[in-house]
Protein backbone atom coordinates (compact mmCIF):
# COMPACT_ATOMS: atom_id res chain seq x y z
CA UNK A 1 0.00 0.00 0.00
CA UNK A 2 1.20 3.41 -1.30
CA UNK A 3 1.61 6.24 1.32
CA UNK A 4 -1.46 8.16 0.31
CA UNK A 5 -3.56 5.17 0.66
CA UNK A 6 -1.97 4.54 4.71
CA UNK A 7 -2.76 8.69 5.01
CA UNK A 8 -6.55 7.55 3.92
CA UNK A 9 -7.01 4.76 5.97
CA UNK A 10 -5.89 6.60 9.22
CA UNK A 11 -9.76 8.34 8.67
CA UNK A 12 -11.38 5.33 8.98
CA UNK A 13 -11.34 5.04 12.72
CA UNK A 14 -9.26 5.48 15.70
CA UNK A 15 -8.06 1.93 15.63
CA UNK A 16 -6.91 2.21 12.16
CA UNK A 17 -5.31 5.38 12.59
CA UNK A 18 -3.15 3.65 15.42
CA UNK A 19 -2.24 0.53 13.34
CA UNK A 20 -1.15 2.80 10.22
CA UNK A 21 0.67 5.07 12.72
CA UNK A 22 2.39 1.65 14.07
CA UNK A 23 3.15 0.72 10.78
CA UNK A 24 4.59 4.35 9.28
CA UNK A 25 6.47 4.34 12.36
CA UNK A 26 8.40 1.40 10.97
CA UNK A 27 8.44 2.73 7.71
CA UNK A 28 10.53 6.40 7.87
CA UNK A 29 14.39 6.13 8.48
CA UNK A 30 15.03 9.77 7.51
CA UNK A 31 12.53 12.32 8.96
CA UNK A 32 13.44 16.42 7.73
CA UNK A 33 11.89 19.05 8.91
CA UNK A 34 12.00 22.42 7.24
CA UNK A 35 11.25 25.72 9.00
CA UNK A 36 11.47 28.38 5.71
CA UNK A 37 8.66 27.46 4.27
CA UNK A 38 6.22 25.05 6.99
CA UNK A 39 7.41 22.32 4.91
CA UNK A 40 8.22 18.94 6.67
CA UNK A 41 8.95 15.78 4.50
CA UNK A 42 9.78 12.54 5.37
CA UNK A 43 11.97 9.77 3.27
CA UNK A 44 10.72 6.11 2.60
CA UNK A 45 11.79 3.95 0.30
CA UNK A 46 11.41 7.12 -2.57
CA UNK A 47 7.93 8.93 -1.48
CA UNK A 48 7.58 12.59 0.27
CA UNK A 49 5.03 13.61 1.73
CA UNK A 50 4.77 18.15 1.84
CA UNK A 51 2.45 20.61 2.78
CA UNK A 52 2.67 24.30 3.61
CA UNK A 53 0.42 25.39 6.06
CA UNK A 54 0.17 28.70 8.67
CA UNK A 55 2.50 28.43 11.45
CA UNK A 56 0.04 27.21 14.08
CA UNK A 57 -1.46 24.40 11.12
CA UNK A 58 2.06 23.40 10.38
CA UNK A 59 3.47 22.82 14.32
CA UNK A 60 0.53 20.80 14.85
CA UNK A 61 0.60 19.03 11.45
CA UNK A 62 4.88 18.39 12.35
CA UNK A 63 3.95 17.19 15.58
CA UNK A 64 1.30 14.31 13.73
CA UNK A 65 4.40 13.56 11.62
CA UNK A 66 7.09 13.22 14.59
CA UNK A 67 4.17 11.05 16.60
CA UNK A 68 3.63 8.84 13.61
CA UNK A 69 7.25 8.08 12.88
CA UNK A 70 8.22 8.10 16.75
CA UNK A 71 10.90 5.52 16.08
CA UNK A 72 13.08 7.50 13.31
CA UNK A 73 16.53 7.27 13.98
CA UNK A 74 17.75 10.48 11.80
CA UNK A 75 16.28 13.46 11.47
CA UNK A 76 17.20 16.90 9.63
CA UNK A 77 16.55 20.19 10.55
CA UNK A 78 17.18 22.47 7.51
CA UNK A 79 16.05 26.21 6.60
CA UNK A 80 17.55 28.31 3.83
CA UNK A 81 15.64 31.70 4.22
CA UNK A 82 16.43 34.42 7.14
CA UNK A 83 12.11 34.59 7.82
CA UNK A 84 10.91 31.48 9.54
CA UNK A 85 7.75 30.21 10.00
CA UNK A 86 8.51 28.31 12.98
CA UNK A 87 11.02 28.93 15.46
CA UNK A 88 14.03 26.12 16.36
CA UNK A 89 13.01 25.93 20.11
CA UNK A 90 9.20 24.64 19.11
CA UNK A 91 11.17 22.04 16.46
CA UNK A 92 13.49 21.23 18.69
CA UNK A 93 10.33 20.69 21.91
CA UNK A 94 7.92 18.51 18.89
CA UNK A 95 11.59 16.04 18.80
CA UNK A 96 12.30 16.01 22.04
CA UNK A 97 8.65 15.10 22.85
CA UNK A 98 7.89 12.60 20.04
CA UNK A 99 11.21 11.31 18.91
CA UNK A 100 13.50 9.24 21.18
CA UNK A 101 14.93 6.93 19.09
CA UNK A 102 17.24 9.50 17.23
CA UNK A 103 20.97 8.82 16.92
CA UNK A 104 21.59 11.16 13.72
CA UNK A 105 21.23 14.74 13.39
CA UNK A 106 21.74 17.10 10.61
CA UNK A 107 21.44 20.70 10.51
CA UNK A 108 21.52 22.76 7.98
CA UNK A 109 19.70 25.60 9.32
CA UNK A 110 20.97 29.28 8.65
CA UNK A 111 18.83 30.23 11.38
CA UNK A 112 20.55 27.75 14.03
CA UNK A 113 22.30 30.11 16.34
CA UNK A 114 24.63 29.01 18.98
CA UNK A 115 21.81 29.19 21.55
CA UNK A 116 20.31 26.22 20.12
CA UNK A 117 23.01 24.20 20.84
CA UNK A 118 22.34 23.73 24.34
CA UNK A 119 19.25 21.98 23.34
CA UNK A 120 20.96 19.09 21.55
CA UNK A 121 22.14 16.91 23.85
CA UNK A 122 18.53 17.44 26.26
CA UNK A 123 16.35 16.67 22.88
CA UNK A 124 18.33 14.28 21.24
CA UNK A 125 20.37 11.96 24.55
CA UNK A 126 21.18 9.27 21.97
CA UNK A 127 22.92 10.63 19.31
CA UNK A 128 25.96 8.42 17.74
CA UNK A 129 26.24 11.10 14.49
CA UNK A 130 25.88 14.28 13.96
CA UNK A 131 26.53 16.43 10.94
CA UNK A 132 26.67 20.23 10.85
CA UNK A 133 26.42 21.85 7.53
CA UNK A 134 24.77 25.31 8.16
CA UNK A 135 24.74 27.37 11.24
CA UNK A 136 25.97 30.13 13.42
CA UNK A 137 28.49 28.46 15.35
CA UNK A 138 32.11 28.99 16.84
CA UNK A 139 34.62 26.44 18.80
CA UNK A 140 33.79 26.64 22.13
CA UNK A 141 29.95 26.48 21.65
CA UNK A 142 30.66 23.00 19.39
CA UNK A 143 33.33 22.10 21.74
CA UNK A 144 30.50 22.07 24.75
CA UNK A 145 27.74 20.57 22.28
CA UNK A 146 30.21 17.68 21.23
CA UNK A 147 31.04 16.79 25.04
CA UNK A 148 26.93 16.74 26.17
CA UNK A 149 26.44 14.04 23.49
CA UNK A 150 27.82 10.89 25.72
CA UNK A 151 27.03 8.33 22.97
CA UNK A 152 28.98 10.60 20.04
CA UNK A 153 30.79 8.84 17.94
CA UNK A 154 30.90 10.31 14.18
CA UNK A 155 30.95 13.99 13.18
CA UNK A 156 30.44 15.46 9.61
CA UNK A 157 31.88 19.48 9.34
CA UNK A 158 30.91 20.96 6.59
CA UNK A 159 32.46 24.62 5.50
CA UNK A 160 32.02 25.85 9.08
CA UNK A 161 34.30 28.32 11.08
CA UNK A 162 36.16 25.40 13.09
CA UNK A 163 38.96 24.60 14.16
CA UNK A 164 41.03 21.18 16.04
CA UNK A 165 40.45 22.30 19.27
CA UNK A 166 36.46 21.77 19.15
CA UNK A 167 36.92 18.28 18.83
CA UNK A 168 39.01 18.26 22.78
CA UNK A 169 36.32 16.72 24.76
CA UNK A 170 35.56 14.26 22.62
CA UNK A 171 39.04 13.01 21.43
CA UNK A 172 38.90 9.94 23.89
CA UNK A 173 35.94 8.75 22.08
CA UNK A 174 35.48 9.58 18.06
CA UNK A 175 35.61 7.13 15.63
CA UNK A 176 35.35 9.18 12.21
CA UNK A 177 35.18 12.19 10.97
CA UNK A 178 34.50 13.88 8.10
CA UNK A 179 35.67 17.32 7.46
CA UNK A 180 35.70 20.08 4.97
CA UNK A 181 38.07 22.61 6.30
CA UNK A 182 38.90 26.29 4.95
CA UNK A 183 42.42 25.13 4.91
CA UNK A 184 44.88 23.44 6.50
CA UNK A 185 45.62 25.57 9.65
CA UNK A 186 42.21 24.71 10.88
CA UNK A 187 43.58 21.50 11.58
CA UNK A 188 46.16 22.47 14.08
CA UNK A 189 45.34 21.73 17.89
CA UNK A 190 43.62 18.59 17.42
CA UNK A 191 44.18 16.58 20.52
CA UNK A 192 45.02 12.96 20.71
CA UNK A 193 42.42 10.47 19.34
CA UNK A 194 43.42 7.09 20.14
CA UNK A 195 39.89 5.87 18.78
CA UNK A 196 39.44 7.71 15.61
CA UNK A 197 39.74 5.29 12.77
CA UNK A 198 38.23 6.91 10.45
CA UNK A 199 39.07 10.20 8.66
CA UNK A 200 37.89 12.45 5.66
CA UNK A 201 39.34 15.98 4.97
CA UNK A 202 38.66 18.55 2.16
CA UNK A 203 39.56 21.85 1.60
CA UNK A 204 38.23 24.92 0.40
CA UNK A 205 41.68 25.95 -0.36
CA UNK A 206 45.22 24.62 0.35
CA UNK A 207 47.02 26.68 2.33
CA UNK A 208 49.28 25.73 4.88
CA UNK A 209 52.19 23.88 5.57
CA UNK A 210 51.42 20.28 4.35
CA UNK A 211 54.09 18.35 6.54
CA UNK A 212 52.13 19.85 9.53
CA UNK A 213 48.79 18.28 7.99
CA UNK A 214 50.73 14.69 7.76
CA UNK A 215 52.41 15.78 11.45
CA UNK A 216 48.86 15.73 13.01
CA UNK A 217 47.40 13.06 11.50
CA UNK A 218 50.70 11.14 11.87
CA UNK A 219 51.12 11.89 15.79
CA UNK A 220 47.23 12.77 16.99
CA UNK A 221 45.77 9.91 15.39
CA UNK A 222 48.17 7.09 15.41
CA UNK A 223 45.28 4.24 15.06
CA UNK A 224 43.72 5.40 11.55
CA UNK A 225 42.37 2.40 9.74
CA UNK A 226 41.00 4.46 6.43
CA UNK A 227 42.26 8.14 5.71
CA UNK A 228 41.25 9.97 2.47
CA UNK A 229 42.23 13.38 1.50
CA UNK A 230 40.83 15.65 -1.03
CA UNK A 231 42.61 18.83 -2.50
CA UNK A 232 44.91 20.27 -4.52
CA UNK A 233 48.20 19.28 -4.11
CA UNK A 234 47.35 17.14 -1.01
CA UNK A 235 48.54 13.77 -2.46
CA UNK A 236 51.79 13.94 -1.09
CA UNK A 237 51.54 10.80 1.36
CA UNK A 238 55.45 10.64 1.61
CA UNK A 239 55.44 12.00 5.74
CA UNK A 240 52.58 9.79 6.26
CA UNK A 241 53.79 7.05 8.99
CA UNK A 242 50.96 5.42 10.15
CA UNK A 243 50.93 1.86 11.64
CA UNK A 244 47.41 0.92 11.06
CA UNK A 245 46.09 2.00 7.92
CA UNK A 246 44.10 0.11 6.08
CA UNK A 247 42.60 1.60 3.24
CA UNK A 248 44.03 4.37 1.08
CA UNK A 249 41.82 6.96 -1.03
CA UNK A 250 43.25 9.54 -3.62
CA UNK A 251 40.61 11.36 -4.95
CA UNK A 252 41.99 13.71 -7.71
CA UNK A 253 38.84 15.94 -8.67
CA UNK A 254 40.00 19.05 -9.99
CA UNK A 255 42.22 19.36 -13.54
CA UNK A 256 45.52 20.71 -12.31
CA UNK A 257 45.38 17.70 -9.26
CA UNK A 258 48.53 15.75 -10.40
CA UNK A 259 49.54 12.94 -7.72
CA UNK A 260 53.08 12.82 -5.78
CA UNK A 261 53.34 8.93 -5.50
CA UNK A 262 56.96 8.55 -6.00
CA UNK A 263 58.17 9.68 -2.54
CA UNK A 264 55.51 7.42 -1.16
CA UNK A 265 57.44 5.34 1.50
CA UNK A 266 55.86 1.42 1.39
CA UNK A 267 52.64 0.68 3.22
CA UNK A 268 52.58 -2.78 4.27
CA UNK A 269 49.07 -2.76 6.05
CA UNK A 270 47.01 -1.51 3.68
CA UNK A 271 44.15 -3.33 2.08
CA UNK A 272 42.38 -1.56 0.32
CA UNK A 273 42.64 1.29 -2.16
CA UNK A 274 40.35 3.67 -3.25
CA UNK A 275 41.14 6.02 -6.29
CA UNK A 276 39.24 8.67 -7.77
CA UNK A 277 40.90 10.29 -10.60
CA UNK A 278 40.26 12.83 -13.73
CA UNK A 279 41.20 11.56 -17.22
CA UNK A 280 43.30 14.63 -18.17
CA UNK A 281 46.60 13.10 -16.95
CA UNK A 282 48.00 9.32 -16.57
CA UNK A 283 47.42 8.40 -13.22
CA UNK A 284 51.12 6.65 -12.20
CA UNK A 285 49.76 3.26 -11.29
CA UNK A 286 52.66 1.16 -11.64
CA UNK A 287 54.85 3.79 -8.98
CA UNK A 288 51.58 3.31 -6.33
CA UNK A 289 50.72 -0.59 -6.20
CA UNK A 290 54.00 -1.39 -5.18
CA UNK A 291 54.08 0.61 -2.34
CA UNK A 292 51.22 -1.69 -1.51
CA UNK A 293 52.30 -5.12 -0.98
CA UNK A 294 49.06 -6.90 0.73
CA UNK A 295 46.21 -4.87 -1.05
CA UNK A 296 43.65 -7.08 -1.79
CA UNK A 297 40.96 -4.49 -3.09
CA UNK A 298 41.15 -1.89 -5.42
CA UNK A 299 38.78 0.41 -6.84
CA UNK A 300 38.90 2.81 -9.11
CA UNK A 301 36.29 5.74 -9.94
CA UNK A 302 37.03 8.32 -13.21
CA UNK A 303 35.85 11.65 -11.84
CA UNK A 304 33.61 13.34 -14.53
CA UNK A 305 35.23 17.16 -14.92
CA UNK A 306 32.01 18.11 -16.49
CA UNK A 307 28.53 16.52 -15.19
CA UNK A 308 26.82 16.74 -18.91
CA UNK A 309 29.79 15.57 -20.94
CA UNK A 310 32.12 12.11 -21.11
CA UNK A 311 35.79 12.09 -20.89
CA UNK A 312 38.11 12.00 -23.59
CA UNK A 313 40.13 9.46 -22.41
CA UNK A 314 39.41 6.25 -20.17
CA UNK A 315 41.13 5.45 -17.15
CA UNK A 316 41.32 1.75 -18.30
CA UNK A 317 44.91 1.30 -20.08
CA UNK A 318 47.72 -1.32 -20.67
CA UNK A 319 50.07 0.67 -17.88
CA UNK A 320 46.69 0.34 -15.72
CA UNK A 321 46.16 -3.75 -16.23
CA UNK A 322 50.28 -4.15 -16.04
CA UNK A 323 50.40 -2.99 -12.85
CA UNK A 324 47.10 -4.83 -11.52
CA UNK A 325 48.60 -8.32 -12.85
CA UNK A 326 51.69 -7.30 -10.77
CA UNK A 327 49.36 -7.42 -7.84
CA UNK A 328 49.38 -11.06 -6.89
CA UNK A 329 47.77 -10.83 -3.71
CA UNK A 330 44.25 -8.67 -5.16
CA UNK A 331 41.23 -10.43 -4.81
CA UNK A 332 38.55 -7.64 -5.54
CA UNK A 333 38.62 -4.95 -8.18
CA UNK A 334 35.89 -2.41 -9.14
CA UNK A 335 36.18 -0.46 -12.16
CA UNK A 336 33.43 2.81 -13.12
CA UNK A 337 34.16 5.12 -15.45
CA UNK A 338 32.59 6.86 -18.65
CA UNK A 339 33.61 6.55 -22.20
CA UNK A 340 32.64 8.52 -25.25
CA UNK A 341 31.48 4.93 -27.01
CA UNK A 342 32.61 1.28 -26.34
CA UNK A 343 34.55 1.17 -29.09
CA UNK A 344 36.80 3.23 -26.89
CA UNK A 345 38.10 0.12 -25.66
CA UNK A 346 39.64 -1.25 -29.03
CA UNK A 347 42.68 0.07 -29.46
CA UNK A 348 45.69 -0.37 -31.59
CA UNK A 349 48.80 -0.65 -30.49
CA UNK A 350 51.92 -1.74 -32.88
CA UNK A 351 49.64 -2.64 -35.54
CA UNK A 352 48.07 -5.07 -33.39
CA UNK A 353 44.22 -4.68 -32.17
CA UNK A 354 43.67 -4.82 -28.65
CA UNK A 355 40.51 -5.43 -26.84
CA UNK A 356 41.06 -3.62 -23.61
CA UNK A 357 38.29 -5.23 -21.44
CA UNK A 358 39.38 -8.58 -22.75
CA UNK A 359 42.87 -8.17 -22.17
CA UNK A 360 41.91 -7.22 -18.36
CA UNK A 361 39.82 -9.95 -17.65
CA UNK A 362 42.61 -12.62 -18.77
CA UNK A 363 45.56 -10.43 -17.29
CA UNK A 364 43.81 -10.84 -13.73
CA UNK A 365 42.55 -14.19 -13.76
CA UNK A 366 43.78 -14.92 -10.57
CA UNK A 367 41.02 -12.22 -8.91
CA UNK A 368 38.21 -13.96 -7.20
CA UNK A 369 35.67 -11.02 -8.59
CA UNK A 370 35.65 -8.31 -10.82
CA UNK A 371 32.89 -5.51 -11.42
CA UNK A 372 33.35 -3.48 -14.25
CA UNK A 373 30.56 0.11 -14.42
CA UNK A 374 30.75 1.63 -18.30
CA UNK A 375 28.50 4.51 -18.49
CA UNK A 376 28.63 5.49 -22.55
CA UNK A 377 27.12 7.67 -24.64
CA UNK A 378 26.67 5.22 -27.85
CA UNK A 379 26.39 1.51 -28.18
CA UNK A 380 29.12 1.44 -31.41
CA UNK A 381 31.43 -1.34 -30.71
CA UNK A 382 29.15 -3.48 -28.39
CA UNK A 383 29.95 -6.21 -30.19
CA UNK A 384 33.73 -5.79 -29.85
CA UNK A 385 33.46 -6.98 -26.01
CA UNK A 386 34.27 -10.31 -25.63
CA UNK A 387 32.39 -13.23 -23.57
CA UNK A 388 32.88 -13.54 -20.24
CA UNK A 389 31.36 -16.08 -19.40
CA UNK A 390 34.10 -18.16 -19.75
CA UNK A 391 36.23 -16.76 -17.28
CA UNK A 392 37.25 -18.88 -14.41
CA UNK A 393 36.10 -16.08 -11.93
CA UNK A 394 33.36 -14.43 -10.98
CA UNK A 395 32.25 -11.54 -12.07
CA UNK A 396 29.95 -8.55 -12.27
CA UNK A 397 29.76 -6.45 -15.53
CA UNK A 398 27.47 -3.73 -16.13
CA UNK A 399 27.68 -1.65 -19.66
CA UNK A 400 25.12 1.42 -19.12
CA UNK A 401 24.64 3.50 -22.18
CA UNK A 402 21.87 6.54 -21.94
CA UNK A 403 20.99 5.39 -18.39
CA UNK A 404 20.18 2.06 -20.09
CA UNK A 405 21.03 -1.21 -18.30
CA UNK A 406 22.63 -4.27 -20.34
Amino acid sequence: MDLGSLFLCRCVSQEWKQNVNLVLSHQCKWLELSRSEGRYTHFSKGTRYAERERQKEVLQRMTTVCSMYSKTEKVSINSYKQSMLINVSKVLKICRENMKQVKHLTINDVGFHKSYFTLIAFTFPHLTSISLCRAQVDNDVIRKTFASLQCLRQVYIESLPLSGPCFSEVADRIEKIEWTLANIDALIGFPLAIKLRSLRLNFDFVMGNKNDLFQIITENMPNLEKLAIGGEGLQNYHSLKLRNLKCLVYELWDVYDTPDVYSLKDMPTVEKLKVTVNTLYSFPFAILLPKLPFVSKIFIHSASLYPYTYPRFSVLSVHLILALNAVRTLKFFRLHERVNAVQQYVRNIGRVAFNMLHYLFTSIDFVDKIQIHITSENIYGLLAITDFKQQRIEQTFCLQINDLKF
